[in-house]
């Protein structure tokens, strides 16, 4: 009952900034998420399983931890390292596309 809950909070929360027009309600951190899927899809295991590991060797056996943990450093962190090789400029190092000088060029291809 408590995954299931916990599944349909998030889905609830996703739906109503999703049908808000008004902008203090609206979420923009979820459009934020789905445009950067790929590096978090790379480095979600890497940070969810350290969060795992860390959580265990403290002796904490919550499952509503282990979720709320695990979903935040496993989506958070990486869209933090992520910002951190875009402003290094390191992205393409790290195998990652140059997702914004992507659509800034598409825009700008468009318009012309």
């Amino acid at each position: 009952g408590l995954l299931a809950g916990f599944a349909l909070v998030i889905l609830a929360v996703v739906a109503f900034s999703a049908g808000s027009s008004n902008p203090v309600f609206r979420f923009d951190w979820v459009q934020f998420i789905g445009e950067n899927t790929l590096p978090i899809y790379c480095m979600h295991v890497i940070f969810t399983g350290f969060c795992r590991i860390l959580l265990v060797r403290l002796g904490i056996t919550s499952l509503s931890l282990h979720l709320l943990a695990g979903t935040l450093s496993g989506v958070v962190i990486p869209l933090l390292v992520y910002a951190a090789a875009q402003k290094m400029r390191v992205t393409q190092w790290l195998g990652f596309p140059l997702i914004r000088r992507k659509r800034e060029l598409l825009s700008q291809l468009v318009s012309e």
